[in-house]
Order: C-alpha cells, then structure tokens, then sequence
C-alpha cells in the first residue's frame, strides 16, 4: 500500500502552522487510511514534531503498526507513543473524572517524548496528538460536558508547544445520540481547521470505488488554501491490497 495518493490529495501537516482535523467515518467506510495520512506526515515531514496516537478503540498497538507498515512507513520512533485508552475508560467507574487519567497519561508521554528528543540545543518538540474514535466516549455514557472539556484541554496542550502542533481527532457518524451529535457539532464548529468526511457509496458496494472522501473547510484561511492545494474537495477512494486511491469523480485512476 501506499500513502502518496492522499498525500497529493488531503490537507497536508507543515510546520510554522497549527491544522486541527476532524474526521468523520462509519462502520461500512473506514477513515483509517485519513488517520495514518495525518501520522505519517507527522512522523515523517515533520522533523520537530512527535507523534502521541490516543485510541479509543479495541485495536492494539500491534495492529495500528502493521497497518503503518502495509501503508509503507513505521510507528516504531523515538518521537512515537501509542496510548491504549479503552482500559482506563473501563476500568474505572467515576466518569466525572475518567477522562483526566488519560489526559494527564498524554501529558506524561509527551513530556518523556520530549525528554529523549531535546537537547539544549534544540527547540522543544511540538506535538501531534491524535484522538482515535472520540464517539466510543459517548457510548460509554460520559456526557458531553466532559468530553468536550477533555477536548479543549487536548487542544490546550497542543497549541502550547507551538505553531507546529496539530489536533487529529476521528469519529463514527454511525452514532445518533444528543451527546454524541453535539461533541461534533463542537469540534466542526470550534475545534477544526477541516473536516474530512469518508463515505460509503450510496449505490452500495462497488467493485471501482471503495467509497467517498469530503473535505470540508471549516475556517477561511484553510478555505483558501483548498482553492490550490487539492484538485477537488470531492474525491472517490478504493482500496486494495496493493494500495489506497483517491480520485476525482468523472476522472479515469
């Protein structure tokens, strides 16, 4: 597999510039190959930047790796941490104060991120922090109050280590419930940069296309780059085992 197909089509991360992206997915499309994007650009454009994965999500660290490594880049870094949520939500019962145990677990894997990374030569590294699957929040009965919070603190921190840190935030659109419909509303609204929205085809399966990619500028400046840097803000995707691409509806690939 490949990531040069999205690279070519997707927001891309740089340094000297804060992008906060939602993206949006369901059970019958995947937006892993979105998240990886945003973890590849970060792990390997981006030379000052670690990378701390937060899942949300029953897949280990394992899978997220050899998924890296199908997609044609590795998570295995200094400047790389993969925190597994899912056990601190479950293991404990105060959902006032659940979600601050794995904030302060980000903090504590980017300060030691920054430790192996720094010198006293060096600037202190900007962080990429992906959350993975914030809608499992919700379904694990935490108001929206709280995770909106958490969220602001994730995005708090992020911006505290420079113009060069990003926010990667993914969730299901499968999941219809006030409090889950209203943190998104939230992060669209207030949080992101872009969204980036992935689709299955509403003609149902297809041999040619996997599904569709939407993207969704949320702020002007980032309005005005999509006039330049994408070819469209609508693309088909497919993929397969010997790759991901997205395409231009109406356009051979």
């Amino acid at each position: 597999m490949s990531l040069a197909s999205l690279a070519a089509n997707l927001p891309l991360l740089s340094t000297g510039t804060t992008t906060h992206v939602l993206i949006r997915d369901q059970l019958r499309a995947d937006g892993f190959f979105a998240v990886h994007h945003f973890a590849h650009q970060s792990q390997t454009q981006l030379n000052n930047n670690t990378t701390i994965w937060v899942s949300f999500t029953t897949n280990t660290q394992s899978h997220y790796e050899v998924v890296a490594r199908k997609l044609g880049y590795t998570l295995r870094s200094p400047k790389f941490a993969f925190i597994d949520a899912l056990p601190i939500l479950t293991a404990k019962n105060d959902k006032e104060t659940i979600l601050n145990t794995v904030f302060t677990n980000i903090q504590k894997q980017f300060e030691s991120l920054s430790a192996k990374t720094s010198t006293a030569t060096t600037v202190k590294p900007a962080i990429t922090l992906i959350l993975d699957e914030v809608s499992v929040l919700s379904s694990l009965g935490i108001d929206s109050k709280t995770i909106v919070e958490f969220i602001l603190k994730c995005r708090s921190l992020v911006e505290s280590t420079g113009a060069s840190g990003h926010l990667i935030i993914s969730a299901h659109d499968d999941i219809r419930t006030p409090d889950h419909e209203s943190v998104i509303r939230f992060i669209a609204d207030s949080i992101v940069n872009y969204e980036i929205h992935v689709q299955g085809l509403e003609s149902g399966y297809s041999d040619h296309a996997t599904g569709l990619v939407k993207i969704i500028p949320r702020t002007s400046a980032a309005k005005e780059a999509a006039l330049t840097a994408a070819p469209s803000n609508q693309l088909l995707y497919l993929v397969t085992e010997s790759g991901i691409k997205l395409w231009v509806p109406g356009n051979s690939h």
